[in-house]
């Protein structure tokens, strides 16, 4: 699981944005990935999707004030992730190897994101 570390100073709310996602991440991955109740599984998809949503949100609010370009970029990576984490809560309950690596690509895309999008716009003077 990939973590908001790195040498560089942020926007204080972008760093506590961060480390939110993080420990929400954290907390739902193991009823994501291995639970055996539909229910919760569902319910586990969709609280990390809303927490994504409000996530992007926040940054893309932020970004706003750099200019169109670096808000441009975030929107369009910010919509190839959550296209990802849609896909996984649309599953049907039982595909779990899909599961797992839908998850993983999720996991994959958001750290990539962070360190090519996220750190050098938040991390930087503008």
């Amino acid at each position: 699981m990939p973590t908001w570390e790195h040498d560089h100073r942020a926007n204080s709310a972008v760093e506590e944005e961060h480390r939110q996602l993080y420990g929400a991440m954290a907390r739902l991955q193991p009823i994501i990935l291995a639970a055996d109740d539909e229910a919760r599984v569902s319910q586990a998809t969709a609280a990390l999707y809303d927490r994504l949503a409000h996530h992007f949100a926040v940054e893309e609010d932020i970004a706003a004030g750099f200019g169109p370009v670096s808000c441009g970029i975030l929107k369009h990576e910010h919509r190839h992730i959550m296209a990802l984490l849609a896909h996984l809560r649309g599953l049907a309950y039982g595909q779990h190897a899909t599961r797992q690596r839908l998850f993983q690509e999720f996991v994959e895309a958001l750290a990539k994101h962070d360190r090519e999008v996220d750190i050098p716009t938040f991390c930087r003077s503008h």
